[in-house]
């Protein structure tokens, strides 16, 4: 296998959140940024904060936050909570869904379109990157982008998952 490209169409994602409901890739109505994490990966800690302030950017504005753990629900929860996570918490705790899309390492995110295509894919955590994320994510609701990691930011710049 190898991980799913842009352009391509996106594995379905049929997981059910901590919430108890089931979260479905082709009921979702616009657009979805999946985001594959584990609790132990010092990468998902970093950008889960700015994964947070991307979700409060948009708030209802017909897009998707998903949070998906390779981890248990315990400890999913518990790195939720940590990292102050308000987005849906998927378990993929056989990883059917993490082995569909085969990222390369985890934090990996892909934005899929209305579509049902990846427009983007993200692997480590990258400025730049979420910048763009929230670019697209803005273009594709129709918003103002707004700068999830200002030039200032004390994170670097890139680091590897």
């Amino acid at each position: 296998m190898t991980t799913v490209a842009t352009g391509e169409q996106a594995p379905t994602v049929a997981l059910t959140g901590l919430d108890g409901q089931v979260y479905r890739l082709e009921e979702a109505e616009g657009p979805v940024l999946a985001v594959f994490f584990k609790v132990g990966c010092e990468t998902c800690r970093l950008i889960f904060p700015y994964l947070e302030r991307l979700y409060q950017a948009y708030p209802q504005l017909g897009w998707h936050l998903w949070g998906v753990s390779q981890d248990s629900a315990t400890d999913s929860r518990a790195f939720a909570d940590k990292y102050g996570a308000t987005f849906p918490i998927l378990l993929d705790e056989g990883w059917t869904v993490s082995q569909a899309y085969d990222p390369e390492g985890v934090p990996a995110s892909f934005l899929i379109g209305s579509d049902g295509r990846v427009m983007r894919a993200l692997l480590a955590f990258q400025k730049e990157a979420l910048n763009e994320l929230s670019a697209a994510i803005a273009d594709q609701i129709g918003a103002q982008p707004v700068v999830i990691v200002p030039e200032n930011d004390p994170a670097p710049p890139f680091r590897p998952g």
